[in-house]
């Protein structure tokens, strides 16, 4: 980490080392897949609504407003099937990316010529519609059908403009 606490460009990946994230490779570096491997997918969830960021930062994955709902994003089965992609224009690769430490928080970090932008996804579940109802001797369950379920993507320049 940096000296404000956010990541290190001494220690960053090279584009490299990161694109091997980016599809399946032979053993000469060539791509055979349009698609990562699963496992590389960073996972999001708020107890009821799920998504998967792929390795380059884009929201690849999204049911809404539950699991066994319909696709809002689909990417990861159909590369013209939808994703949403926050991150800067010139660069497609991250310089790294993480889970925010005991949290369900990812933070993917971008290198640009102009300095550092991170980008901080998580899903998030809104207020109950009906507080007013609710039960004096019990909290909302985390699973609540009758609350807004948000995508939250924050977006910080750390350096640079």
């Amino acid at each position: 980490m940096g000296t404000h606490g956010y990541l290190d460009t001494s220690g960053a990946p090279q584009a490299e080392s990161v694109a091997g994230m980016l599809g399946a490779q032979t053993d000469h570096g060539i791509r055979t897949s349009a698609f990562p491997p699963i496992g590389d997918y960073a996972f999001l969830s708020d107890c009821e609504t799920t998504a998967l960021i792929s390795p380059s930062g884009n929201l690849e994955w999204m049911c809404l407003p539950r699991m066994d709902s319909p696709s809002v994003f689909a990417a990861v089965l159909d590369r013209d099937a939808g994703s949403f992609r926050i991150g800067p224009a010139d660069v497609n690769v991250p310089a790294g990316r993480r889970y925010l430490p005991g949290t369900m928080v990812v933070e993917t970090s971008w290198e640009t010529r102009m300095g550092w932008v991170i980008v901080r996804d998580a899903l998030c579940i809104g207020p109950w519609h009906h507080d007013t109802e609710r039960s004096r001797s019990h909290r909302r369950s985390p699973t609540d059908h009758d609350a807004d379920h948000v995508l939250l993507r924050m977006i910080e320049c750390v350096q640079g403009s």
